[in-house]
Formats: C-alpha cells, structure tokens, sequence
C-alpha cells in the first residue's frame, strides 16, 4: 500500500472510532482505537523513507508506550497505568529532543575549527 493510502487508512479507523463511541457502539471503539494506534506504529516500521530516519525507534518506542495506555485507559480501574505510559513517552521526546539539540550544537561547535 502506498504511503498516501496508509494514510488514509489511519484517518478512516480514527473516525470511525470516534463515530464508534459517540453511537456507544464500545467493542467496535475498543478495537477501532487500538487499530488506529497501531497503524501509527507501523507506518515508520514498513515505509523505509521513514525507518531509516534518525527519530524513527525513539518515536516507535514512545508510540509502544502509548498504545498501552490507550488500552489502560480503556478500562476504569487501570487509569493510573494509562497515565504513566503516556507520561513516559513525553519524558522519552524531551530526553531525546534535548539530545538532538545538544548534539547539533557540538556539530556546530566543532565546524568551527
């Protein structure tokens, strides 16, 4: 499938996810949710444009963590879990946004001389 098609297909299973939960239609959202977070995931895994991107496993990572705490979040009682695995995500992009940026400005630095 091409990459625009991918595309598409991501946007088609998000809304029919919301569509699924404003008719409370819930094990048609539980999956459709899902779906939609993993379709997300895969795109940089099969797209080699993407894969062999510097931000590709950090991104991958973070998204694995976030598909975890949509299905924890799709129950009441694992609330606690689903934040945590968003939170850790977010630390995950700072660290490596940080990085990026110390490292650009090593590269920078050493230009220099």
């Amino acid at each position: 499938m091409p990459l625009k098609g991918f595309k598409y297909s991501i946007v088609l299973t998000a809304i029919t996810a919301i569509l699924s939960d404003y008719f409370s239609l819930t094990i048609f959202y539980f999956i459709l949710k899902l779906l939609t977070t993993s379709l997300i995931i895969l795109m940089p895994l099969l797209y080699a444009s993407v894969k062999n991107s510097l931000f590709a496993k950090p991104i991958i990572i973070g998204l694995i963590f976030c598909l975890i705490g949509d299905f924890s979040l799709l129950f009441e009682d694992y609330f606690t879990i689903g934040l945590f695995s968003f939170f850790i995500p977010v630390l995950l992009y700072i660290v490596f946004i940080v990085m990026m940026s110390l490292q650009g400005i090593f590269l920078k630095l050493s230009s220099y001389n």
